[in-house]
């Protein structure tokens, strides 16, 4: 609406500093708890993790699309292992 009106949009600090608020209280709620807080950590990076491995899945079958759509030519995958010497 703000586009079509050509005003700007409603300041959102109000809603920002509840969101704070909420979240801190919160934090606060279950850090007397130590078990249930790490098990929350726990929760909270295994979903992230299973979030970021269905979008690089994602991300992976676009680009095999846009590949396929440009015609792109198909590399032959080498089974042969690469060693680096480092010497010191």
């Amino acid at each position: 609406m703000t586009v079509r009106t050509m005003t700007a949009p409603s300041p959102a600090n109000g809603d920002m500093s509840a969101a704070t608020k909420a979240a801190s209280d919160f934090g606060t709620a279950f850090s007397e708890d130590g078990a249930l807080l790490q098990a929350m950590h726990v929760a909270v990076v295994a979903s992230l993790l299973s979030d970021i491995v269905v979008q690089i899945k994602r991300i992976t079958e676009s680009t095999n699309n846009l590949a396929r759509l440009a015609r792109f030519k198909k590399t032959e995958r080498s089974r042969s292992a690469v060693v680096i010497n480092v010497e010191d």
